[in-house]
């Protein structure tokens, strides 16, 4: 079979808040101090003002960007740098676990976290996690994660009563760009319990 491409996306959008307003606070003051300045200190405004920018506020850009989660019938892909570039593939038939993990602030932005639990992905040949962070649309992500899994093997569902968050619970996998975007990163701590399948 083909391979075909069942979503690509990046991480939310709520990721550029904080360049937002740094942006916000950096073009006022720079303006104010520019309207006091002259000459020598005036470039030197100028230039310590576009330092905080392109540290604040475009390289967070940039990065959230060239930042996409890929996935496809047959494996999950990340890639993300900006200067150089890196990338990951994960085959579905290593995946042995799919946890969703919301935290307060994911869930008031409306975002969340995609754990795969793979195996072989580890340095000791164990397993390991690939974590797909602040996803727009989450529960739909988790769901649509589960069904490509699954199509390599059997799986369990244990959805514990006690940790439904009130998903979209939208089927996934409609082979569209959502338009929201962000960077990938490790995901610090065990996967949660509750809110995920595992393969026999």
């Amino acid at each position: 079979m083909d391979e075909r491409v069942v979503v690509r996306l990046r991480a939310h959008s709520s990721r550029l808040l904080g360049p937002a307003l740094g942006l916000l606070l950096v073009a006022p003051v720079a303006g104010a101090l520019l309207g006091r300045s002259d000459g020598w200190a005036a470039r030197v405004v100028l230039g310590v003002s576009a330092l905080v920018v392109v540290r604040a506020v475009v390289w967070p850009f940039l990065r959230w960007w060239t930042t996409t989660y890929e996935l496809t019938t047959r494996r999950v892909s990340l890639r993300w740098g900006v200067a150089s570039r890196h990338g990951r593939d994960v085959p579905w038939r290593h995946v042995v676990d799919v946890a969703l993990d919301r935290s307060v602030r994911q869930r008031l932005l409306g975002c969340g976290t995609v754990v795969l639990v793979a195996r072989g992905t580890a340095s000791d040949g164990g397993t390991g996690e690939v974590a797909l962070v602040d996803v727009p649309q989450p529960e739909r992500l988790w769901r649509a994660a589960a069904a490509l899994a699954e199509e390599g093997g059997g799986v369990w569902w244990d959805d514990e009563p006690g940790d439904r968050d009130g998903g979209d619970g939208t089927g996934g996998g409609d082979g569209t760009d959502d338009g929201n975007g962000g960077e990938g990163a490790a995901r610090e701590g065990a996967v949660p319990a509750g809110r995920r399948w595992g393969r026999r």
